[in-house]
């Protein structure tokens, strides 16, 4: 009887972790909303609002972009409305304006180009969005307890970004700030990178 209930305990537990949820807009580059309604902040990731900031433009007319809408650009070029992602959930499930907190998985599709140049579809990869945020220098890390599951592993990444001058952390305060279209371009180590730079041309994926 007690193998039968701790089978029980680990299906339910497997199904609250399987099921996916379809996003409806990318709020900004830690908030999402799902096509149920619900509003989902990502856990630990602590990035400019966009919302009431406003536009600013340089002599030659071109739009100012602030590190928020940078995020947000990073993180549209990874998410679209009509993806499915997967939600997991840390100890506390709801902040105190009824928002879900949680890490967010999304699938990309992965392929391969073999010698002969056929393109060979593989099983597609779960990105961890969360992570890929900090670890790209799109935001800072933010640990709120009793949410510190993955604390030290964003610290590092943070750590990691600022050193290498990725995303935000490119760019000095003596640099121009660019407007590059909102692309994402998945890495091989499961990181991705944006565009930036005069060029717009997507940034070297981490070694």
């Amino acid at each position: 009887m007690k193998k039968i209930f701790i089978i029980i305990i680990l299906l339910l537990s497997t199904t609250v972790y399987a099921q996916t949820y379809t996003v409806e807009r990318v709020i900004d580059g830690n908030s999402l909303k799902l096509s149920n309604g619900e509003m989902v902040e990502l856990i630990g990731v602590d990035a400019q609002d966009v919302v009431g900031i406003p536009k600013h433009r340089y002599s030659d007319d071109r739009v100012w972009e602030s590190s928020g809408e940078k995020t947000l650009n990073f993180v549209k070029g990874l998410i679209e409305p009509g993806d499915e992602i997967r939600l997991e959930f840390d100890v506390q499930k709801r902040d105190k304006y009824g928002r879900l907190l949680a890490y967010v998985y999304v699938s990309e599709s992965a392929h391969k180009i073999l010698k002969d140049g056929s393109d060979v579809a593989l099983a597609p990869i779960e990105l961890f969005l969360n992570e890929m945020i900090i670890k790209a220098g799109y935001a800072s890390p933010m640990t709120i307890p009793p949410n510190v599951k993955y604390a030290d592993l964003f610290k590092a990444l943070y750590k990691e970004a600022r050193e290498n001058k990725r995303g935000l952390w490119k760019q000095e305060l003596t640099e121009k700030h660019y407007v590059c279209t909102a692309e994402a371009k998945p890495c091989p180590d499961g990181s991705a990178v944006g565009r930036s730079g005069p060029n717009c041309e997507f940034e070297p994926c981490p070694e």
